[in-house]
């Protein structure tokens, strides 16, 4: 799929595969350009240096990545490779994130948040499920998307979904597959 446009007839979930399988070869690492965020829960996170992947994440098969907090809090972001994805290696600007509101309830596999860019907008899927207790607007105001770019932050009603994400490992291991 050249333009990134999303047919008629197919799911955002299935698109977003698609254009996750198109753009396997996208580069992990590009584009940090804007900073700063005020808010005041910070990523910290270890990047790898050779992939700028951090590796003590999980993440999900639609690029999502999640960090276990202390007391059952899950903080969950976009990848590099998502942020790509959504716009087109540089070529569309993020307009708005909307994320589901603080104190709701959250299923996994329902959506968390829209990402709308002047190309396309594109639905985020939460990899857990619980109440949501913050959400941010980071990725408007940062590029540090391992950091200050999170989206939510979830008490989870069962930590241990998140042993079905993968790990730094299997995660990159998915991307060179499906490039």
């Amino acid at each position: 799929m050249k333009n990134h446009e999303k047919p008629e007839g197919i799911s955002r979930r299935a698109f977003l595969k698609e254009v996750s399988l198109a753009a396997g070869g996208a580069s992990l690492l590009s584009m940090a350009f804007l900073a700063g965020c005020n808010s005041s829960a910070e990523t910290t996170s270890s990047a790898s240096p050779v992939t700028g992947v951090p590796e003590d994440l999980l993440y999900s098969i639609e690029h999502v990545w999640v960090m276990e907090e202390a007391d059952g809090i899950a903080r969950m972001g976009i990848t590099e490779k998502l942020w790509n994805m959504v716009t087109n290696m540089g070529k569309a600007s993020i307009g708005r994130v909307e994320a589901v509101s603080a104190d709701s309830q959250l299923n996994k596999n329902e959506v968390f948040a829209t990402i709308e860019t002047s190309k396309m907008t594109i639905d985020l899927f939460s990899p857990v499920s619980g109440e949501v207790i913050e959400n941010n607007n980071g990725l408007l105001s940062s590029r540090n998307l391992y950091g200050n770019a999170w989206i939510i932050r979830v008490k989870m009603d069962d930590p241990e979904e998140l042993e079905k994400l993968y790990s730094y490992e299997d995660y990159l291991a998915y991307n060179n597959q499906s490039e």
